[in-house]
């Protein structure tokens, strides 16, 4: 199907609610159970953004309700003032630190404690928008076949500057949607921060290990098999590129490099998977 087919009907009016009105009724007047959305944020020496990041995600409860948000930190070891920032934050978050191990081992920590229906990603520098879980969330809950959620995101500065309001037009990416096993076998166009997943998927795709290059690209994968890809218009997520995040600002021989670590996985989505109907 294509692209106006499944996001025409999603709108920020649809999506919005008033404080308060924790229910949502679809159009034929039936009301839908909001879901727990766990919000998984992997940190690593994030002392100058960190706190941002955090309030960003508890300012969801000002339209998704706060009970229903399960906000997880994990800190990879940080070696800068990152844990002192986050510990005001004991009573409001699940605060986790363990021994540096990488991302991989980060994420996998990360969904291994999230308790929701719905699993989000939030870097520990970047952050959100007002309402991006909210109208996530109410998509899905109304979509039950939809297995993945995704919108775009502008592109920051260090200081928060917008230096450009889309991720997809600036890198020239599909927004597929539906059956996106096709555009996936091509590259993952997926903007994670932007995506949300059902956590029934969870057995799925974790824990990630070999071949798994990228955590992301693997788990979009695995949520495709099972269902369908929801777009969702509009940039709720700052995608922050300020040098030391690691896919922003890649030169042609640092590409190259992540290139050839890809091709193991690449491998695997051309050999050992089902590409029925594809």
């Amino acid at each position: 199907r294509c692209l106006s087919d499944w996001s025409s009907d999603v709108c920020s009016s649809d999506l919005r609610p008033g404080r308060g009105d924790w229910h949502r009724r679809d159009r034929r007047g039936l009301v839908t159970e909001l879901p727990l959305v766990s919000v998984l944020m992997p940190v690593y020496n994030h002392e100058r953004f960190v706190v941002e990041a955090i309030e960003s995600a508890l300012a969801q409860g000002l339209d998704h309700p706060p009970e229903l948000l399960d906000i997880v930190l994990v800190d990879d070891g940080s070696t800068d003032a990152t844990p002192e920032l986050v510990a005001p934050y004991a009573d409001r978050i699940r605060a986790i630190r363990k021994p540096n191990g990488g991302a991989l081992s980060t994420v996998n920590r990360l969904l291994e404690e999230a308790r929701g229906e719905l699993v989000c990603f939030l870097a520990g520098d970047d952050f959100w928008r007002p309402g991006k879980v909210a109208r996530q969330a109410r998509a899905m809950a109304e979509r039950p076949w939809v297995t993945l959620s995704y919108g775009d995101s502008a592109i920051v500065d260090g200081d928060g500057h917008v230096e450009h309001e889309s991720y997809y037009e600036l890198h020239g990416l599909t927004r597929a949607v539906g059956d996106i096993r096709g555009p996936l076998l091509e590259k993952n166009f997926v903007c994670a921060p932007t995506a949300m997943v059902r956590a029934s998927l969870r057995e799925r795709f974790w824990p990630i290990g070999p071949p798994a290059v990228w955590e992301d690209w693997w788990m979009w994968w695995h949520a495709a098999e099972e269902g369908e890809a929801l777009y969702i218009p509009g940039a709720d997520v700052c995608y922050r590129s300020h040098g030391a995040n690691m896919s922003a600002g890649l030169d042609a021989a640092e590409q190259q490099r992540f290139t050839a670590r890809e091709l193991p996985f690449r491998r695997w989505l051309l050999c050992e998977t089902d590409h029925a109907g594809i």
